[in-house]
């Protein structure tokens, strides 16, 4: 018996181990899409907002001259908040980049330089591995809590189906969000909680190892994740609960060697931090002295209280317990009040989910608005996050891919079955005790021993329990839903497990009503694959992408060219946060939000984004001690942030669109100097001295922005390839002028010659609008080859937009005659770009098909397109906002890091 149950852990480990392995894999897949760029060019794309901020700390000490000289610039950061001065491990949960960065030197150092990719792709390979592991000891649960070693098997499966449910990590955006460090970890340690509850009836020298690994896995959790504390609270929450709401009296000598273990970790976490006060005023802080305080001064779990006669008297024990660990709470948190503000931003999100749900109920149960509390109606703060789907409720489209997938439902059979086991374990045991009562003194020797019973049911109900208090916060918050998400998909596959179902599991009847179920189960969810819709799971990376952040690029190549070292600049928290890992330059503010102080920067600063006076925003810029500003035009709107300064909102009513700042700093500003300007960002200087003058009015802002609408460029620049093509592109689409743009076209393509955006536009203005086909046969025939003038071969063109160069001229060459060249670009077109629309509308110029034919829908079904996306037939491509692009396919002439010049000021 033994030997077979080590054989079934054995089993259930190298399962997880290959799950996890799989899961590396495929997110491999899904972020391969970011090769198709340059490393620097994707490290734009992939680093937005907080993931790029949080970055920056790794890029920063791996670029500085020593790992000395790069702690002292984060420990002493001048950079973040100027021009405040603050220790960046103290304030953020950075450890991670910094081990990081202290590997990738070391490696250096070893000699190993040669083989290091570059920082970005060492620093997400790290990302995947990680979260690979949080896949395997997910698996593990599923096998353990099931009792069925295969159980890892199904687990895996609904989780790919439910992938984009659980994990943000597949998406390229999402390249260094805390959450991706945190929850796998999360993962790790409740398997150890798990395995430690398990082992409640055996001696403490058994679990003292589980114990030591448990802490250290908390205290990496806790230093990863600015909101583990919050999810630790309610795992102690759930631990506690099972100890004195579901009475299991035995579990009290575990209890108290988890909180001891949870202390410690605080303890270390608070050292590791520099004291970090948004740990010393965390609610979990809060609990942890309230259950020491309760479980030190109650004494109601003795054993010799442990009689059935004691029933009512134990409970009314844990009744008071739990009041005065309430209390305590309340206290502790009452005394802390006044220095517990890091916070207090979740608790006003978390409060406007209250309105939420109250507009949910029917009309008959809903509240009155003046009923709710006030901090129902968002705060500013709150309106930073809310304004982001993200941080709403959970959504319905969420809910119903739980269901689809049967996630939902067999988790929530599982949950059900757990309850029941346990209830006929306690009846079960409470009957012993009568038998054993009615035998009287006869019976004293014989022992009733069901320890190892109540440590399965005190483990099943923990998790569930786990599971039921992360399912309701990341249904108010659905950003979260991965904390509930993953521990779904290991209920889900347990339902098929003989340890769920007590002691009918191990009957000889229903072993294989159980094995039915789980084959049964498995291939129902096979059927399902590779994706439950098109919009779901792996098919959502089905198709070429396109990111916008070219104006990005620019923008991070000007300032790094341009502005001088220590140019302090104010920028909304997002693009702060981006511009923090990609220029040199001080920032006013950023996206960790967790500061008091920064939360009223903040509201200071996002006066740019309303209706103030030109006078009142320069004096804001002086206070705040900012020299540039930088505006998003995709931000120029009437906003939802209102600030508390009432007079500085923007009213519909009363203001028009031109009264916003970022609209009227462009007319003859008096205290502002334009500096930069592309398709999506504007950079103005503050002048030392206001100009002479009145303010411009609205209609002298629409005026302005009339008479300079047209393009400055050709004038500047005639000599500029770039130039040349927009200027093409605007005569021949914009003013519909097609004529007037083969000049432009021609000279665009004699400066950008080997530019396969260029050359796919030329083709098709040829072909298409001057109905010219012979030319794009010849060009194409004429660039099958090299040329001493510089011309490279079509075929050995590389980069984005080569893909779909060659299906278009595959087109003109099939017209012109060249069968052989014609099929050479195609072949080459489907395997650079198989997935993109050019190939799916050439299809049937290039097959000699009529469109009732498809032939193409019968070759690409879902899982041909998964294998060519498995093959590296996604492409990314980036570009400006607001134009065709043809200048962001290679990053030679862009500066994209902070230069080494400009970083020491």
């Amino acid at each position: 018996m033994v030997s077979r149950m080590k054989g079934f852990a054995a089993l259930s480990v190298v399962i997880a181990v290959l799950m996890g392995a799989l899961y590396v894999y495929e997110n491999l897949i899904y972020l391969r899409v970011l090769h198709s760029l340059s490393p620097n060019l994707a490290a734009v794309a992939a680093l937005q907002t907080e993931n790029a901020f949080y970055y920056s700390y790794f890029q920063e000490l791996v670029d500085s001259e020593s790992l000395l000289e790069g702690f002292q610039r984060i420990i002493w950061d001048r950079r973040t908040e100027y021009p405040e001065v603050l220790n960046a491990i103290r304030r953020f949960n950075i450890y991670q980049e910094i081990l990081l960065a202290v590997e990738y030197r070391l490696l250096g150092l070893l000699g190993l330089g040669f083989a290091l990719p570059h920082p970005f792709d060492f620093f997400r390979l790290h990302i995947v591995v990680l979260n690979g592991v949080g896949q395997g000891f997910l698996c593990l649960l599923a096998s353990e809590i099931s009792g069925n070693p295969f159980a890892g098997l199904l687990c895996f499966l609904v989780s790919f189906l439910n992938r984009f449910q659980t994990s943000r990590l597949g998406n390229y955006t999402s390249s260094d969000l805390r959450e991706l460090w945190g929850i796998p970890l999360l993962w790790v340690q409740s398997y150890l909680v798990w395995r430690v509850l398990l082992a409640s009836h055996q001696p403490s020298q058994r679990r003292r190892w589980l114990l030591l690994g448990l802490m250290l896995v908390t205290i990496a959790f806790i230093v990863s994740w600015q909101f583990s504390p919050f999810l630790l609270l309610l795992q102690a929450t759930a631990l506690y609960s099972i100890n004195i709401v579901a009475g299991f009296d035995s579990l009290r000598p575990v209890l108290v060697e988890i909180l001891n273990v949870y202390v410690v970790s605080m303890a270390v976490a608070v050292v590791l931090h520099f004291g970090s006060p948004y740990l010393l005023t965390s609610p979990f802080f809060f609990q942890l002295v309230a259950l020491k305080v309760s479980t030190s001064l109650c004494f109601c779990h003795r054993p010799a209280l442990y009689t059935w006669r004691s029933w009512f008297l134990r409970r009314a024990s844990h009744v008071a317990e739990g009041l005065v660990a309430v209390v305590s709470f309340l206290l502790v948190r009452q005394v802390l009040a006044p220095f517990a503000t890091a916070d207090t931003h979740v608790y006003e999100i978390l409060c406007t989910k209250v309105s939420a749900v109250n507009d949910m109920l029917p009309a008959q149960f809903q509240l009155p608005q003046n009923k709710l509390p006030a901090c129902a109606e968002p705060s500013f703060n709150a309106n930073l996050y809310l304004i982001m789907g993200v941080f709403k409720l959970l959504e319905w489209s969420s809910l119903q891919v739980y269901l689809q997938s049967t996630a939902a439902p067999a988790a929530a059979a599982s949950c059900l079955l757990v309850l029941l086991r346990a209830l006929g374990n306690w009846m079960a045991v409470q009957a012993a005790k009568r038998q054993k009562a009615k035998k009287g003194k006869n019976a004293k020797e014989e022992k009733l021993d069901f320890r190892e019973e109540e440590s399965e049911d005190a483990a099943l109900l923990f998790f569930v329990a786990q599971f039921v208090l992360f399912l309701l916060l990341g249904s108010l918050v659905n950003r979260l839903r991965v904390a509930f998400a993953p521990p779904m998909m290991v209920l889900a596959v347990v339902l098929w497990g003989p340890r769920v179902w007590g002691p009918w599991g191990k009957t000889k009847a229903v072993m294989p009503i159980l094995l039915l179920g789980y084959v049964c189960h498995g291939l129902w969810m096979a059927s399902m694959l590779p994706c439950l819709t098109a919009e779901e799971g792996i098919c959502q990376h089905l198709a070429d992408k396109f990111s916008n952040d070219g104006d990005l690029a620019d923008l991070y190549d000007w300032i790094n060219e341009v502005v001088k070292p220590g140019t302090p600049v104010l920028a909304s928290m997002n693009l702060a946060g981006s511009m923090r890992a990609f220029t040199h330059v001080p920032m006013i503010i950023h996206p960790q939000f967790e500061s008091e102080n920064l939360r009223k920067r903040v509201q200071q600063a996002y006066e740019l984004y309303n209706c103030g006076s030109e006078e009142s925003f320069a004096t804001t810029m002086e206070n705040l001690k900012a020299k540039l500003v930088i505006f998003e035009y995709s931000r120029c709107f009437f906003t939802p942030y209102k600030l508390d300064d009432k007079r500085k909102n923007c009213n519909s009513k009363k203001h028009q669109t031109e009264d916003l700042m970022c609209m009227k700093l462009h007319a003859r500003s008096r205290y502002f100097k334009l500096m930069f300007m592309n398709g999506n960002y504007a950079v103005f200087q503050l002048r030392k001295q206001p100009l002479d003058g009145p303010r411009p009015k609205a209609l002298e802002v629409r005026r302005w922005l009339d008479d300079h609408s047209n393009c400055w460029a050709l004038k500047l620049f005639p000599e500029n390839g770039y130039v040349n093509y927009y200027q093409a592109r605007f005569l021949d689409v914009d003013a519909n002028r097609p004529k007037d743009a083969k000049p432009y076209y021609e000279k665009a393509l004699r400066l950008l010659q080997n530019n396969p955006k260029v050359l796919t536009e030329v083709i098709l203005y040829h072909d298409l609008v001057l109905q010219h086909p012979s030319f794009s046969s010849a060009l194409v025939q004429r660039r099958a080859k090299s040329s001493k003038a510089g011309e490279l071969s079509l075929l050995q063109l590389k980069g984005p937009g080569v893909g779909t160069l060659m299906c278009e001229a595959a087109v003109a060459a099939k017209s012109g005659g060249q069968a052989k060249l014609a099929l050479q670009l195609w072949q080459r077109a489907q395997e650079l770009a198989p997935l993109g629309n050019c190939v799916r509308n050439n299809w049937p110029i290039i097959n000699d098909e009529r469109a009732e034919d498809n032939s193409y829908a019968r070759q690409y079904s879902t899982w041909a397109k998964v294998r060519m996306a498995a093959a590296g037939g996604v492409s990314l491509e980036i570009g400006p906002h607001h134009l065709v692009n043809v200048r962001f396919l290679e990053d030679d002439d862009l500066t994209l890091w902070p230069p080494k010049n400009k970083t020491s000021w």
